[in-house]
Order: structure tokens, then sequence, then C-alpha cells
């Protein structure tokens, strides 16, 4: 991987707090304490590297140049909550513009992480159907409505 000179950017499934790598649900657990600016400059000979956590990128681009939008700087007052599915469940609250951080995908059901029931990865890993991943997505989604109603 020759990235030498150009900048690079890079999201992770995990919590990162001053460029370090905090978690590791979904990732090598040898990440965790891992100053990842540095690892992955050394890795690629970028020159410069930007590491953000992969649902916060998600949501900073959908503020940005999507349907968050109006709410973008709180220029709209506002709350904007934004969850992808992949591997994992991702979450990011926006208030008013500023982003809090939400790793809500780790909500207990029925003694499991939410996201080994209800990430899309189960989906196929359970061959469910999309009715029965649906239910899941739905019964995840409710859980987060009730913290917040």
């Amino acid at each position: 991987f020759d990235w030498h000179g150009r900048p690079l950017g890079v999201t992770v499934p995990a919590v990162v707090r001053n460029q370090v790598v905090l978690s590791a649900a979904n990732i090598d657990k040898s990440w965790i304490g891992v100053h990842a600016v540095d690892a992955v400059k050394t890795a690629t000979g970028a020159c410069s590297v930007a590491i953000k956590n992969d649902a916060a990128a998600a949501g900073w681009a959908e503020m940005q140049w999507g349907a968050g939008k109006p709410w973008q700087k709180g220029a709209t007052p506002g709350v904007v909550f934004i969850i992808t599915l992949g591997t994992g469940i991702g979450s990011v609250i926006f208030v008013n513009g500023h982003m809090l951080t939400a790793e809500l995908g780790h909500l207990q059901f029925n003694s499991t992480e939410s996201e080994k029931y209800a990430a899309a990865i189960v989906k196929s890993k359970e061959n469910l159907s999309w009715r029965e991943y649906g239910e899941r997505v739905n019964w995840y989604l409710q859980a987060v409505e009730t913290l917040f109603a």
C-alpha cells in the first residue's frame, strides 16, 4: 500500500478519542490503546491522516451534504439522530448542530448486545428473511426511542 505524500481519512468501528482507539467490539482487540494516526501513517506513508469513528464520520457527512444539512452548525435548532447498520450498530446524535457520540449498539437485549441481535451482518449470518430482520431492527429502534422519549 503506497500512499506516500497524500492525505488519508480512515474510519474505524470503535470509540476514538484524541486519535487513540479505546474499544474494539468489531475489530481486533490489539487496536485498543493504539494511537491510530501514527499507526496508519507508519503503515501507509500518508502525509496526514484523519481518524474518526465510522458512525461519527457518516453522521458528519449526513449533516454536511445530506438530510441533516438544515440542522448543520445549529442553523435550525433541533436533534438529528443517525444510526448505521453494518458489522455492528453505530449511532451519533446532533443537538443544535453539535455532535454527541453514542455507542447505542451495545444496549442489552435478553443478555445480548443489540448489535449481535440487529446489526446488518446478523441477517446474513442467521439467514434471516427481510421480515425477520426488520422485526429485529424495529425492536432496536423502539428500544432507542424509549431511551429518549
